[in-house]
């Protein structure tokens, strides 16, 4: 069990069970900005877990989980927050954002090296949405 989800246990979490949303068919490859369709929806978890490969060189894994209250105020809309994923390679930091497009649909943004207009799909490559309840 991951530190995050033992954490998210000791805080009221109770017994979470992690089911799997969608799975990137090709973790190993450049991920380029797309719309993910989820297998159900999120409004029928407390928490989302999202998952991320550092680089197509690099397997280390990241993740991230998000409360569905705060999930839900992730869209597209210019006022409204979102969720990045980042991580260190090839001597730069990048970054994608991630928001809500509906309950089953998720959009996954380019990956941007921080601090440059440059993007790369071989970096920070989403690998699998999980939802927590």
């Amino acid at each position: 069990m991951s530190e995050k989800l033992a954490s998210l246990k000791q805080k009221g979490g109770g017994n979470l069970t992690e089911t799997t949303l969608w799975t990137n068919s090709s973790p190993t490859s450049g991920f380029n900005a797309s719309n993910v369709t989820l297998s159900d929806s999120t409004n029928n978890y407390k928490y989302i877990k999202i998952y991320w490969r550092t680089s197509t060189s690099n397997s280390t894994i990241g993740s991230i989980i998000i409360d569905k209250d705060t999930w839900d105020t992730m869209t597209e809309a210019s006022n409204h927050p979102k969720a990045g994923i980042a991580a260190y390679t090839n001597s730069a930091t990048h970054n994608r954002i991630i928001f809500k497009v509906s309950a089953t649909e998720i959009r996954v943004g380019l990956c941007y090296q921080v601090g440059a207009s440059t993007y790369s799909a071989n970096n920070v490559i989403p690998t699998k949405i999980c939802g927590l309840k």
